[in-house]
């Protein structure tokens, strides 16, 4: 979906945040735009508030707005809902690039 908007995405960068332990699922560079799929259960049950999940996801959305990074967070259980949410930004992402 999103190559399809923009072939020139990356993904699963780690070299883009200050903590280099942190990683961007989704890159699109012209736009500084980035994209995490989050999975539910890795992201937001009861086993990943366990295990600092909440903590290490909050710090990466503090060092994008830092970075002035726009991140998008797609859960996975949520996809069909935000699906044409996402679809709506990246073609208006592609406009402005016209």
């Amino acid at each position: 979906c999103v190559l399809e908007y923009f072939p020139k995405a990356k993904f699963k960068q780690r070299k883009l945040l200050k903590s280099t332990r942190l990683e961007i699922d989704i890159w699109v560079p012209e736009f500084k735009f980035a994209i995490e799929c989050d999975g539910w259960f890795w992201h937001h049950s009861d086993w990943a508030k366990a295990h600092g999940q909440e903590e290490r996801d909050s710090r990466k959305a503090k060092e994008c707005i830092v970075s002035k990074i726009d991140l998008v967070r797609i859960i996975d259980r949520d996809w069909p809902a935000c699906k044409l949410e996402l679809q709506k930004k990246l073609e208006a992402l592609c406009q402005l690039q016209t």
